[in-house]
């Protein structure tokens, strides 16, 4: 039986500018699968403080691609608050995804705001299972 323990992964998009795209690599741990969760995201404008009804709600879309399967998550890219939620209230996947040890995650984000600038953050909460 393989050991298990809670994790996260977290994605940072810092600065994300008015109409930018960018992306990233989550590059999964050579050491243990990874059983995916749960969604959860923050975001704030210039590090500006934050209480529960000033938080940011980001207008921003995501596509997420894994080398595993080299199928998109979703047909196109689509609202970050679709598949993630806040800390408090996080979005959970309908179904586990298992993403195999070193698999490669393409994240990217585009900002559909015409003057916000975003730092964005995101944490895919699971756990990772242990090759013994």
């Amino acid at each position: 039986m393989a050991k298990e323990d809670f994790f996260i992964y977290p994605i940072s998009f810092l600065a994300l500018a008015p109409a930018a795209t960018a992306s990233t690599v989550l590059q999964i741990d050579a050491s243990a699968d990874f059983c995916w969760y749960y969604g959860a995201y923050s975001a704030d404008v210039a590090a500006a403080g934050q209480t529960a009804s000033s938080r940011v709600y980001p207008l921003v879309n995501i596509l997420i691609t894994p080398t595993d399967s080299n199928a998109q998550f979703m047909q196109s890219a689509l609202p970050l608050t679709h598949l993630f939620g806040n800390g408090e209230n996080p979005f959970v996947l309908p179904r586990m995804r298992v993403f195999a040890a070193q698999t490669a995650v393409t994240i990217q984000v585009t900002n559909r705001d015409a003057a916000q600038t975003y730092n964005l953050f995101l944490s895919l909460i699971g756990l990772k299972r242990f090759r013994v």
